[in-house]
């Protein structure tokens, strides 16, 4: 940039920006470019000593009061993504009284100079779109809409990186200014817009025209359908190297727009053009209702549009897709619409269904199975729930919470409900893939999954749970005597198949599964938890294959099953009944229930689908400010963590199964998690660092016991058992004394809510620290064990209190309106969360068993993850960064189905012994 035009740049603002200026903490390197929503600079953040952008906003925008509390609102709604495809904004701040924005600086170029380069294949413009929608989505889950979106706000970075930008900005926009591009992916200068200053309501247009929904045109109000016409738009302008709708003038564009349908993107001759070009009309459809309703099942039909069906892409090379991306596959609902399936069903599926294997090179489809309107999963009872997989790949059935059998086929837009089953009842399928057996009501019934009715084959009181069919042959059980069972497909008495040997402590046979071979099984034994091939041809012997927490299926060559709550798929040889090489992993988050067996999958040579646990929060950190500053650890179900004192390690309880939790560990530089217990039916809870952070205490949640387990050689030390008269399940609170002699724990009462308990770490008996009428819990000691902090309800809610050590009694509050879970700040400042969800801060001045607290000051909000029952933050040593657990973005337990589920294996991993 030129002298002169810097000199403007600077002109237009209240305070001059030149190079060496600083922002709060950032320097100020070089103008990088401007546009009508400010000027863009290349900064230093001397904190961290990374460069980034800053965008200042234009003086005129400052002077709008209505303007800058949207700006706020809107620029930490974004930073709230936190999604690799889209632009990672770091903080905000004010300069000279105008607001600017900093972000993660991006080295490429955008979207539009990559068209202006030449017209893409169909492959890097799929492998573009998918990542746009991944980031589209993930905004959309946030109830935030871009409202801008075209290839000015969409940049590639220099590794083939999609990012979108400017996410919710688009309405802070100047009316009339031609813009210029600068690395924020500034409006495009043929483009004329109108933003009035007012907002969005109906009447007002907002957008780029040639990228406007027609309800944009037409003033009206708009949702996140807008985005989707857009993103049409762009993906047709990728393919065809021309823009979907063009005019002379404005006003003529805005009349293509309303109109007009743009060509076919590409002619059906071409492969995969009938696909694409079927996606490309979709989003383009007028009325928004007839567009894809979210961008979950546009991101779906992309990939599907992927997939290879004996023929090359325009590129002459087969497409690929990052499967890599946790939050398109953990996040995103796949809800399959109509015409959807018929794009997966006429693209891709019953071809590929029809051929006799499917090649490891063809990606995976994955897609949410939703239950038949009015029902549910039944997620309750040992079920988790029941399911089964037909031997096609092709339809899924799976138990109801309305005690009805579920059916989702994959041809099919929706689930649909037959017949009246328990939803304890196990499914399991004929080899025609028409019929499903169930042991249900004291009988085994057979039902014809297309017409719905139902026969019974023979009685079967006392036999419960699931088995497996080949043939004319059904075996099944356990029964009264705990062996399996035999009989013929149609009808007749059940027969004794196998006997538990009680001499080896055997109690069960449960959960057959046929072999290809038609005549030999896999069964699950109770309670060594051991999977074993067995025969009906020599009922008397078995070959033993290998343990597992649960049952075990066979499918495309590999056993199937689950230890220490991860799904593991490893070669197995049906002829000499053995495994070879190392486990790879299905996924870590499938349901089960390792006290009977029973795990939450199905499995065929084609397609599995499972039961993912409960999503419920990630661990992220955030500056002092309350800006997100990257991902921690990945999305789980927590029931606590601690950050190492030196802030290198977190130790995190993650629940791996129905039963419980255990640690894992997580180092904040490599970001690598590894688990770190494996006690199975123990739900270890509420994890706490020693000072030194040699040593992990923890609680069992079942018991009340307190343990010690040294961070370097593994060992476990079990402390004495701390009385407790409440319920299992509620969190308890731990800390360490700074000298690792003590440790207080708080742990429910049934009369008081929480008392408090000092632990000698030394083995010796607990002693009641804090135990009046009332519920007191969270102690933590300061950093010279001079002083307690602890939160305690004796005035009606729950505030922090502070006193000496040496002196209990003397304790009063520093939180005014309610306060949670204190933590200290060396030995000047204590934070806590404020009744409404603020993250605050309490300076302090301790002398000789006196406390001053000075006024507290909020932080940010921590937002809706907030709970009573355990905190969720911990900061670094310096106070200037925070691990907070978030809720945001969390999915509850449903049904993945995989479609070539063998090319979505993770990388191969030894199995955790």
């Amino acid at each position: 940039m030129s002298d002169a035009a810097l000199a403007g740049i600077i002109r237009r603002n209240s305070v001059p920006i030149t190079s060496g200026s600083r922002l709060g903490p950032y320097e100020v390197l070089s103008a990088l470019g401007s546009g009508g929503m400010g000027e863009v600079y290349r900064a230093r953040d001397l904190r961290l000593g990374r460069d980034v952008a800053i965008k200042v906003l234009p003086a005129e925008a400052a002077s709008d009061a209505e303007r800058l509390h949207r700006f706020e609102l809107e620029a930490r709604a974004t930073a709230a993504l936190n999604h690799p495809n889209i632009l990672n904004i770091l903080d905000i701040g004010t300069h000279g009284g105008a607001p600017f924005l900093v972000s993660e600086l991006l080295e490429g170029r955008t979207l539009r100079d990559v068209l202006r380069a030449g017209q893409l294949s169909i492959r890097q413009a799929l492998e573009y779109g998918v990542q746009i929608v991944r980031g589209l989505a993930a905004a959309h889950e946030k109830w935030i809409t871009h409202r801008d979106l075209k290839p000015e706000n969409i940049f590639v970075t220099a590794d083939g990186r999609v990012k979108i930008l400017d996410f919710g900005l688009a309405k802070l926009r100047a009316s009339t200014q031609p813009e210029s591009e600068t690395p924020f992916g500034e409006a495009d200068q043929q483009s004329t817009r109108t933003t009035p200053a007012g907002g969005t309501g109906p009447g007002l247009v907002l957008g780029t025209i040639g990228y406007m929904a027609p309800e944009q045109v037409r003033g009206q109000e708009v949702d996140h359908r807008a985005d989707v016409f857009a993103f049409g738009a762009v993906l047709y302008e990728m393919v065809c190297g021309e823009r979907a709708f063009s005019g002379a003038t404005p006003a003529d564009t805005m009349t293509a727009i309303l109109t007009h349908d743009p060509p076919d993107v590409l002619s059906p001759s071409v492969a995969g053009g009938s696909a694409l070009a079927r996606i490309v009309r979709r989003c383009l459809e007028k009325p928004p209702n007839a567009r894809f309703q979210t961008a979950a099942d546009l991101g779906f039909a992309l990939e599907s549009a992927q997939i290879p069906s004996g023929v090359q892409t325009v590129s002459g090379v087969a497409p690929s897709i990052d499967r890599s991306d946790r939050a398109w596959k953990t996040r995103a609902v796949w809800t399959a619409v109509g015409a959807l399936a018929a794009l997966v069903v006429g693209s891709v599926g019953w071809r590929l269904m029809s051929s006799p294997a499917v090649a490891d090179s063809t990606p995976a489809i994955r897609l949410r199975v939703q239950p038949p309107v009015g029902s549910q999963l039944a997620l309750s009872g040992p079920a988790w729930p029941p399911m089964a997989m037909s031997p096609d790949g092709s339809t899924l059935a799976f138990a109801l919470s309305n005690n009805k059998l579920g059916i989702k086929r994959l041809a099919s837009a929706d689930s649909i409900a037959i017949d009246n089953v328990s939803y304890n009842a196990w499914p399991f399928w004929a080899n025609d893939g028409h019929a499903v057996a169930v042991l249900d009501s004291g009988s085994l019934r057979v039902i014809d999954t297309i017409s719905g009715g139902s026969e019974v084959i023979t009685a079967a009181a006392g036999l419960a749970d699931s088995g497996s069919w080949s043939g004319d042959t059904i075996i099944f059980g356990p029964g009264a005597s705990g062996g399996l069972y035999r009989v013929s497909a149609h009808g007749g008495v059940p027969e004794p198949l196998t006997t538990p040997d009680r001499t080896k402590g055997e109690q069960e046979h449960k959960h057959p599964w046929f072999l290809p071979d038609g005549r030999h099984f896999l069964f699950w034994i109770s309670p060594s938890k051991r999977i074993v091939v067995g025969s009906l041809d020599h009922p008397d012997q078995r070959v033993d294959v290998t343990p597992s927490d649960t049952r075990a299926a066979y499918a495309r060559g590999r056993l199937l099953f689950v230890r220490n709550g991860t799904m593991f798929a490893q070669p197995f040889d049906a002829s000499t009944l053995r495994l070879s090489g190392d486990a790879q992993v299905v996924t870590n988050n499938a349901g089960f229930n390792q006290s009977n067996g029973r795990a939450a999958f199905a499995a065929s040579d084609r397609s599995i689908a499972y039961l993912e646990n409960p999503v419920v929060g990630a661990l992220l950190w955030r500056g002092r400010n309350g800006a997100q500053l990257g991902e921690a650890a990945p999305p789980s179900n927590y029931r606590g963590f601690s950050l190492s004192p030196d802030g290198s390690r977190i130790v995190a309880s993650r629940v791996t199964a129905v039963d419980g939790a255990d640690l894992w560990l997580s180092d904040t530089a490599s970001n690598i998690h590894d688990r770190w217990t494996f006690e199975n039916t123990a739900d270890l809870i509420v994890p706490e660092w020693s000072r030194d952070g040699s040593q992990i205490a923890f609680v069992n949640n079942g018991t009340g016991d307190v343990s010690i387990r040294a961070v370097g050689n593994g060992q476990t030390r079990s402390l004495a058992r701390v009385p407790r008269d409440g319920a299992p399940g509620a969190n308890a609170d731990l800390d360490w004394s700074p000298d690792a002699r003590t440790i207080l724990v708080s742990l429910p009462t049934a009369t008081n809510g929480y008392d408090t308990w000092s632990l000698p770490t030394n083995g010796g008996p607990p002693q009641k620290l804090l135990g009046r009428a009332f519920s007191e819990r969270a102690p933590r000691v300061s950093p010279d064990g001079r002083w307690l902090a602890y939160m305690s309800n004796e005035t009606g809610q729950f505030e922090v209190y502070l006193t000496p050590l040496n002196n209990l009694a003397a304790g009063r509050s520093i939180s005014t309106g309610g306060g949670l879970f204190p933590t200290w700040h060396g030995t000047k400042e204590l934070f806590y969360v404020s009744a409404d969800g603020w993250l605050t801060a309490v300076p302090l001045r301790l002398r000789d068993g006196s406390a001053e607290a000075e006024v507290p000051v909020r932080l940010f909000r921590m937002g809706p993850q907030v709970r009573a029952n355990t905190p969720d933050y911990r900061p670094t040593l310096d106070g200037e960064r925070f691990l907070v657990r978030t809720s945001d973005g969390a999915s509850g337990a449903g049904i993945t189905f995989v479609y070539n589920w063998i090319a979505d294996l993770k990388p191969t991993s030894p199995l955790a012994k």
